[in-house]
């Protein structure tokens, strides 16, 4: 997967054939001031990718995946939820969850977020790192069901 353009090209085609996966978003869209109170606050980089995410679209319950949101009011706050659960998020930054108590998380270092997915196992109480070299893909094939051979490289 290449950039932000080429990814909200794709995302913005999957949301015209399919306006019903994303009916229930939030109704709002971080603006850069929220990113950086959100990085500010967290002592941390977010990912580019991330960054591209929800300054471009209205996340939450995003086809078929939640991605936490940078608007102060949502269920799905990356601030409130990063805070809630610190114990597991210690050395990352939880972005996304499976409704079943598992997280999806960025790997922090050195105070950036690194691109690669990780994935906490709460069975276990353990983080691994996953397939997906960035929050684009994931997305295409948690959040879209996609297959690779439906998604741009």
């Amino acid at each position: 997967m290449s950039g932000c353009n080429e990814f909200v090209n794709k995302i913005k085609n999957e949301m015209l054939a399919r306006p019903d996966w994303f009916s229930l978003t939030e109704p709002y869209k971080a603006k850069d001031e929220d990113i950086t109170i959100a990085e500010q606050k967290l002592g941390i980089i977010l990912p580019k990718s991330y960054k591209c995410l929800v300054s471009n679209f209205s996340v939450g319950d995003f086809a078929f995946q939640i991605i936490y949101s940078l608007w102060k009011d949502s269920e799905f706050n990356l601030l409130k939820i990063n805070q809630k659960y610190n114990n597991i998020s210690k050395g990352f930054i939880l972005f996304s969850d499976n409704e079943v108590g598992d997280f999806y998380g960025f790997k922090i270092f050195n105070n950036i977020c690194l691109d690669e997915i990780w994935f906490y196992d709460h069975e276990v109480n353990q983080w691994e790192q996953t397939k997906y070299n960035t929050l684009f893909e994931i997305i295409y094939d948690v959040g879209l069901k996609l297959n690779s051979k439906n998604r741009p490289d």
